[in-house]
């Protein structure tokens, strides 16, 4: 730099730099004008077209762009377009019903062939639309998809995963930019965002309930049983009083809470439930099925007390329904769908019943319509039996506990349609939905069936459709469902077996719900990774989330 700001000796009143440019144009459809439509100009814009089908992009380099028109199920071919510099450029855009498609390459740096890396199209809240695989040259094409706006995502594992967007899919598309995947670091470590979260490995782990995920939201207790919450709030689930989504926590009206349970798999309809020093509990947010457990089928953003409980020593929050451990048997309220309630009479209750033949247990967890208790290393189940999530061998729902016939379990995790519990030997079982019981095997398991590659587990954690080993190292590992990046595993590839947890050590307690994975460390920090709450993106590697 040369003195006053020039460049090598340039003053840069000397040097004429290329202006912004502009694109505009019109999207018509049948030759009449086509409004609202969306104009994609490919990695770089997203527009609407005005109410007489005109668009316009404003500051874009000088250069050339591929532009793409969609509405509905119609969409334009591709078409160049050349923005000179300081001026406008026009490109009009007629819709048509020819299929779509998106094609591009990735490439594996430093290495000679680039095949075997997955690409997905994910659309609106990254839901999977389209997939495909790279050949040895990179390339790769997916031909059968849905007209739409697009994020192109390439994973491989051991290679940091990748994105491009806007996207659009329409005729003859062709993603505007080469995906580069890094390698990872062996340890893990100098990949990592933020660095490697947590103290170090060895740390005693262990299970607590002073964290809870749900599907929309999640909350933390402090060490003076302060009840913090965050993410979705449409019925008052957070516990404030506002019906506000925090994407950061904010403090409910609880006082003297001693454990947590955020509902899940109901997203949208949530609710939360709190036990208090005295055993009695409070719930509140989401009630029209009687889940607040205070006799009334009625929402409150404000805690309600739980009916006639007392003396209960954990909680637990399904879909529509909650359930509180009390002198070893179990007290359950809200929707009784599958028989979940487990009290036989097929009913929804609005206050606690009692689970039916029940003794002894130790700990609860539930799933969407089914639910499970640990008793003296024995599990037993209850509810719906669609997928085998209850263990038992058959696939008929159960209004009273079944045995799973496993032995020696120390810990228990229900998810939405599959169940899984840790072994006094380290060892992981699970049992219900295809693909989600770590087993390899794309069936419904309807007995449990070992965990690939985990060893050394001392808990287990389970959120809708994925599922973490808290290991004795302080270490995690995950499996099941992976499109939010829930997994922590770097990427969005989803896992049969299990895959280590990137970026995290130190770990003493997991909480998972809905496509959200979070852990306490040892240190008393929070970090939290997948679908993000309350209007947060979605990490896929953990990123510490501080709890006050």
């Amino acid at each position: 730099r040369a003195p006053g700001g020039g460049l090598d000796g340039v003053d840069l009143g000397d040097v004429q730099l290329d202006a912004d440019g502009a694109l505009e144009g019109h999207v018509t459809s049948g030759g009449a004008p086509s409004p609202g439509a969306r104009v994609v100009v490919q990695g770089v814009a997203d527009v609407t077209a005005d109410a007489a089908g005109r668009y316009r992009v404003d500051a874009l380099a000088p250069g050339e762009y591929r532009v793409a028109a969609l509405s509905g199920a119609r969409s334009a071919p591709e078409a160049p377009a050349v923005v000179p510099s300081g001026a406008t450029a026009t490109l009009d855009l007629a819709l048509g019903a020819l299929p779509a498609s998106i094609s591009g390459s990735v490439r594996l740096d430093g290495v000679a062939t680039s095949e075997g890396v997955t690409v997905k199209l994910l659309g609106a809240g990254r839901v999977l639309a389209a997939m495909a695989t790279t050949d040895a040259a990179g390339g790769y094409a997916a031909s059968v998809v849905p007209v739409g706006v697009y994020i192109v995502h390439a994973a491989k594992p051991g290679w940091e995963a990748a994105e491009l967007a806007p996207v659009a899919a329409v005729p003859g598309a062709r993603a505007p930019a080469e995906l580069v995947l890094e390698p990872l670091a062996a340890d893990g470590g100098a990949a990592c965002e933020n660095g490697a979260l947590g103290p170090d490995a060895g740390a005693a782990p262990g299970g607590d309930a002073r964290l809870s995920a749900g599907s929309g939201h999640a909350c933390g207790l402090d060490a003076d049983g302060g009840v913090w919450c965050w993410g979705d709030d449409t019925y008052g689930q957070l516990g404030d009083g506002r019906d506000a989504g925090s994407s950061t926590p904010v403090a409910a009206a609880v006082t003297r809470a001693t454990a947590l349970a955020a509902s899940r798999y109901a997203a949208g309809y949530g609710f939360t439930c709190a036990l208090v020093a005295d055993g009695g509990a409070a719930c509140w947010g989401y009630g029209a099925t009687g889940e607040l457990g205070d006799g009334n089928a009625t929402s409150s953003p404000a805690p309600v007390s739980v009916a006639g409980l007392s003396g209960a020593t954990a909680i637990a929050a399904g879909s529509y329904f909650a359930c509180a451990l009390v002198s070893g048997g179990a007290r359950c309220w809200g929707d009784h769908t599958g028989g979940k309630l487990g009290d036989g009479s097929g009913a929804s209750q609005a206050a606690p019943v009692a689970v039916t033949g029940l003794a002894g247990a130790t700990a609860l967890s539930l799933g969407c319509d089914h639910a499970c208790a640990l008793a003296g290393g024995a599990v037993k189940c209850w509810g719906s039996n669609a997928y085998g999530q209850l263990g038992d061998g058959a696939q008929a729902d159960a209004p009273a506990p079944v045995d799973t016939g496993l032995t020696g379990a120390v810990s228990l995790a229900a998810a939405c349609h599959h169940t899984c519990a840790a072994l006094v030997d380290g060892t992981v079982r699970c049992w219900g939905e295809k693909g989600l019981t770590g087993g390899g095997a794309f069936v419904d398991q309807r007995s449990p069936v070992r965990v690939a590659g985990v060893g050394g587990a001392v808990a287990v954690a389970a959120g809708d459709s994925h599922t973490c080993a808290l290991l004795s190292s302080g270490a995690a590992a995950c499996w099941g469902k992976n499109a939010h990046g829930q997994l922590g595993t770097g990427d969005l590839l989803d896992a049969f077996v299990a895959a280590p947890a990137r970026c995290l050590g130190g770990i003493a307690a997991l909480a998972l719900g809905g496509d959200t994975s979070c852990a306490r460390l040892a240190d008393g920090a929070l970090a939290c990774w997948g679908r993000g709450l309350g209007g947060a993106g979605d990490l896929v590697l953990p990123s510490l989330f501080p709890v006050p």
